[in-house]
Parts: structure tokens; C-alpha cells; sequence
């Protein structure tokens, strides 16, 4: 189902007690053998803010990706303002379905404020309405604003809800005033993704870029099981990442004397990394045993062989370890900026944003580059970063490393 690479960024130390040392894990679908059956719901914004071509591009967005969906797909739409309306309960789309599924999204208008939390708790219970383990199961979430007229602790615990049945949700803020930390909480409690959409146009092509990617699912709700040998732990603090395509952190839960860790899904091609931070004795001989389970695409729970007595050898990209580290480092540098900020301690984060802007530079990335560059003048000035410093600084840091 998918081919797995591993290894660490540098060999311990033998004349050292104990080592601190990252240990890379790789996991890239191979070729899906049957396409899976989708069950997606569509929870968007539809307030006044959007209105005009915001809310024009939406409904040519969606009525396009309906396109990508099968009479075996199911699919609902939720739309949100200071209230929400189930627009379309739970579907299968067969062919002349499609027509009247357009012609439903032409009835979309912008108006009212911006109730985020009702709406996925609504898109949730459309989600339920059928078996979930015979699909892959999304929530596609949009949003122009942020919650005012609902509560974030609500929409975090439905997230929680949604991850525990083992449905993932991708947040897509539009335009420049959306809240990144509500909907990168929101992402990563269930595994999902994050992304921006700044220009109407591009909504045009987001929800279809979605499902297509969710249609070459080949792992759903992968977990990694790790029993570590004695002398090796994980770090107390920020054990695991994923660092690929976009950086989430990871909570291994203790069972008994083994560790879960939940990466979401895999799919087709592309390439999911996961990065531990271990622990170890300078002359260790194994780091741990390790076993992969998921969820095929038909629903039935799938186990690789447990891998055995995984030595300390290094990844076979050494470079890549050390980049993804440097790239992890600036996405945790900025938190702390964005925490020093908000106290009203803007030197202590002016000295952190330079430090970043050397690693940006290191790294050769000038996009990166460039943004910590315009926060640092700005900071420097005395000059509050806007929503939109913030959005961007955001996702230039999440998404550090390039989808395949």
C-alpha cells in the first residue's frame, strides 16, 4: 500500500552517555489498486463578506467539483453565516442528481456574520449518516472570517469528535481575515490540512483540488506503533512531527508499553514525513520495534509485519533530515514570536524573527526569506503585524516543504 524509508540524522556519539538525535520516517503511497468511495461534506461560508465575486467563485467551485465525484461518492453541503442551513443532506450523485445539485448551489447568498463551529458540528452529523468504514470520510471546510458569531473551544471539540470516528477535515481560509490558529488547530486535531486562498479566482479550483486528492486515498487513519528498546526515549517536549506536506504535531499516546502515533492518511504518490525526536545512549545498539496499521480502502484494518530491532543507520538523504529540521525550527521560532508578540515583548521577538531570517536564508528558500524580512522591518518600526503578516507568516512556515 505504501513503501516506508527510514533513519536518523547523524549516528550517536559512543563516547557520549546519551544523545540527542532525530530519526525520519517516510511513508509514499504506491499505485491505488480500486479508487475509493468518498463521503465528503462541504461546510462553507456563506456571510455577508463574501459577497459579490467571492460567493459567485464559491458556487462555480463547488458546482465544478462535483465533476470529480461518482454515483458511488456520497456527499452533503452545509453552509454557515450567523446561522446554518443544511443545503444538501447527505447524497449519492447519481448522474441527473448532479443537475439539481447545481441547481441547488445557484440559490447560494452572502449574508449574516460568520458561526463556524455550528456549521462543522452540522457537516459532522451529515458525515455520520452512513457506515464510515466503507469510505473515506472529509470535511472540506471555508471560511472568509473569523468565529465572532460562535464559539472556538465548540469548533475545536467537534474537531475532536470527527478525529475520534476517524474523519479528517481540510480548512481553507479565504482572503486576509480569517483566523490561521483556529484553523490550524482545527486541521491538525484531525489530521487534515491547512490552506490559504487569497484571489476569488482560486476558488474556482480549490474544492476540486481537494477531492481529487482525497480520490487517490490509499491508507486511511494510519497509525505507527513504536516499542522502544531500553536507553532510547522520545523528547518530553515536541517528541514528533509530521513535517510533510504541512508540519502538525504529534502526541504519542502510551498503551501499556508501546507507543500510537496518528499520521491521517496516505495517498497515491505522495510522500508523508514524520520526524521523532529521540533520546539514546551513545553506544546504543537498537532504537525500537516498529509495526504500521490502517485502514484499507474497502474499510478492512490492515497491519504491515512488525519491523524489528531498527538500528541507529542514517537516513539515506541526510540533507533532508537536517533541511526538515531547519524548517521545523522556523515553524516553532515563529509560535514563539507570534506568543512574544502578543505579550508585549516585541525585542525578545525581533532577536527570534532574525534568527529565523538566517535559517530562511540557509535554507534558500526566498519566499520565506522575503516575508520574515517584512516582519522584521515592521517590528523593528513598532508596527503591529496585520491579519494578513499573520496569515502569511503562517502558512509560508506550515507548508515549508513542497507537496509532491
Amino acid at each position: 500500500m505504501f513503501d516506508v524509508k527510514y533513519g536518523l540524522n547523524k549516528l550517536p556519539d559512543k563516547n557520549k552517555k546519551e544523545v540527542q538525535r532525530f530519526f525520519l520516517m517516510s511513508l509514499t503511497g504506491k499505485k491505488a489498486e480500486k479508487s475509493p468511495r468518498l463521503n465528503v461534506s462541504f461546510v462553507l461560508d456563506k456571510s455577508g463578506s463574501m459577497d459579490g465575486t467571492p460567493i459567485e467563485s464559491l458556487k462555480s467551485g463547488l458546482k465544478r467539483s462535483l465533476d470529480v465525484f461518482t454515483e458511488n461518492d456520497r456527499i452533503s453541503i452545509v453552509l454557515f453565516d450567523s446561522m446554518v442551513e443544511t443545503l444538501l443532506e447527505n447524497t449519492r450523485l447519481y448522474g441527473p442528481d448532479k443537475k439539481k445539485v447545481k441547481r441547488l448551489i445557484n440559490n447560494i447568498d452572502a449574508m449574516g456574520g460568520t458561526c463556524i463551529d455550528e456549521g462543522l458540528e452540522i457537516g459532522l452529523k451529515e458525515i455520520q449518516k452512513v457506515k464510515l468504514q466503507d469510505y473515506v470520510n472529509w470535511i472540506i471546510l471555508l471560511t472568509d472570517g473569523k468565529n465572532d458569531h460562535g464559539s472556538d473551544e465548540h469548533a475545536l471539540e467537534v474537531a475532536k469528535n470527527a478525529r475520534e470516528l476517524g474523519i479528517s477535515i481540510f480548512t481553507i481560509g479565504f482572503g486576509k481575515h480569517w483566523s490561521p490558529t483556529l484553523l490550524e488547530k482545527i486541521s491538525d486535531i484531525t489530521k487534515g490540512e491547512m490552506y490559504h486562498v487569497q484571489d476569488p479566482k482560486e476558488l474556482k479550483e480549490i474544492f476540486t483540488e481537494k477531492a481529487t486528492k482525497i480520490r487517490k486515498t490509499v491508507a486511511k487513519n494510519v497509525e505507527i506503533t513504536i516499542d522502544l528498546y531500553e536507553g532510547v526515549n522520545f523528547s518530553e517536549i515536541t517528541p514528533a512531527y509530521i513535517t510533510k506536506p504541512q508540519i502538525v504535531p504529534l502526541e504519542p499516546v502510551l498503551d501499556v508499553d508501546q507507543f500510537i502515533i496518528e499520521v491521517g492518511d496516505i495517498y497515491e504518490g505522495k510522500t508523508k514525513d514524520i520526524l521523532f525526536q529521540l533520546f539514546m545512549k551513545g553506544n546504543q545498539k537498537y532504537l525500537f520495534d516498529f509495526k504500521i496499521s490502517y485502514y484499507d480502502t474497502e474499510g478492512q484494518r490492515q497491519e504491515m509485519p512488525w519491523e524489528k530491532g531498527v538500528v541507529p543507520s542514517l537516513y539515506e538523504d541526510p540533507d533532508k533530515v537536517s533541511a526538515t529540521i531547519d524548517r521545523l525550527s522556523v515553524y516553532l521560532q515563529s509560535e514563539i514570536v507570534n506568543d512574544l508578540l502578543e505579550g508585549g515583548a516585541p525585542e525578545q521577538a525581533l532577536t527570534l524573527l532574525q534568527t529565523m531570517q538566517l535559517t530562511a536564508t540557509k535554507l534558500n528558500d526566498d519566499e520565506l526569506k522575503t516575508i520574515i524580512e517584512q516582519n522584521v522591518t515592521k517590528v523593528q518600526d513598532g508596527i503591529e503585524l496585520s491579519d494578513e503578516d499573520l496569515i502569511k507568516t503562517k502558512m509560508f512556515t506550515k507548508t515549508v516543504i513542497k507537496d509532491d
